[in-house]
């Protein structure tokens, strides 16, 4: 996690543009997590619509701040540590 830190000080000089960061940031997770659920590594979370309705609100805050998170760092530096942990916090409890 701290070379992902010394990483994202490097791209903010080089590539300016935080918010195409915090999409590829998603991107990026959904390439790891489809295929898990295609190949059934991972099994496919069973909701329905009143499921999916009560996250969505959770979800849009998590984006919201994730996004904030790669804006802040972008403009004014010092990822914490905490923020790379929370991360991969999913990979980690495997």
């Amino acid at each position: 996690m701290y070379i992902d830190n010394v990483y994202n000080a490097f791209v903010k000089k080089d590539f300016k543009f935080a918010w195409t960061t915090s999409s590829l940031h998603f991107l990026i997770g959904a390439a790891y997590a489809i295929p898990m659920w295609l190949t059934g590594v991972r099994q496919l979370p069973n909701l329905n619509k009143a499921d999916l309705i009560k996250l969505l609100p959770i979800a849009a805050l998590n984006a919201f701040g994730h996004t904030v998170a790669v804006i802040a760092t972008f403009e004014k530096g010092g990822a914490s540590f905490t923020h790379g942990k929370f991360r991969f916090r999913g990979v980690i409890e495997l």
